[in-house]
Order: C-alpha cells, then sequence, then structure tokens
C-alpha cells in the first residue's frame, strides 16, 4: 500500500492529475490504518507523508 502511495502521489505531482492525488492519500490512510501500535511512530509518520 505503501508503493502505490508514493506512485499516486508521484504521478499526481508531475502530471496534475486530481484522481492519482486523491488515490495516494487513500492509499496512505488505508496503510497507516492497517499499522500495528507496537511500530515505531517516526516510521509510521515518515511513510505516511
Amino acid at each position: 500500500m505503501n508503493l502505490l502511495g508514493m506512485i499516486f502521489s508521484m504521478c499526481g505531482l508531475m502530471m496534475k492529475l486530481k484522481w492519482c492525488a486523491w488515490a495516494a492519500i487513500y492509499c496512505s490512510f488505508i496503510s497507516f490504518a492497517n499499522s500495528r501500535t507496537s511500530e515505531d511512530t517516526k516510521q509510521m509518520l515518515s511513510s505516511f507523508m
């Protein structure tokens, strides 16, 4: 999910496609929701960004 979010965000930034940017936000929220509470907070925040 993180890889998909990264690809969609790059497409959204480079090609100015709004649906790619929204898909990237959606993928990042899914990966954030699926993350474990025992994971490192810094790593989780960097993957979300």
